[in-house]
């Protein structure tokens, strides 16, 4: 496999997540792996824009709220938009269900 084709994702893990779909039939080998190193190139190009943000602001830290204004700023994030609450709390529940959707009703007692 090529340097540029190595991907610190799990592609086992993306290729699960492809087979969850009823819709999806077969997989070729390499379809996980371009998927994984796209969502690397995606995770890469946000958190340069999220950066470039707090650094404008003088933080060394990127919080959601750099990442926020990065979606607000850049149209390739747009679809982001509808997905990602602007509420920090909101975060904080989404993050909560998941757990407990992950580790049952136990995880927030």
């Amino acid at each position: 496999m090529s340097d540029d084709l190595q991907s610190v994702l799990p592609v086992g893990r993306i290729k699960s997540l492809m087979r969850s779909d009823e819709d999806v039939r077969m997989i070729s080998a390499e379809t996980p792996v371009l998927f994984s190193r796209a969502c690397e190139l995606f995770i890469t190009e946000l958190t340069q824009a999220a950066n470039a943000i707090a650094e404008e602001q003088g933080s060394r830290v990127i919080d959601h709220a750099h990442v926020m204004e990065a979606i607000m700023r850049h149209d390739r994030f747009d679809f982001l938009r509808l997905v990602m609450p602007a509420d920090p709390d909101a975060i904080a529940a989404a993050e909560a269900a998941h757990v407990a959707e992950l580790h049952g009703a136990d995880a927030l007692d």
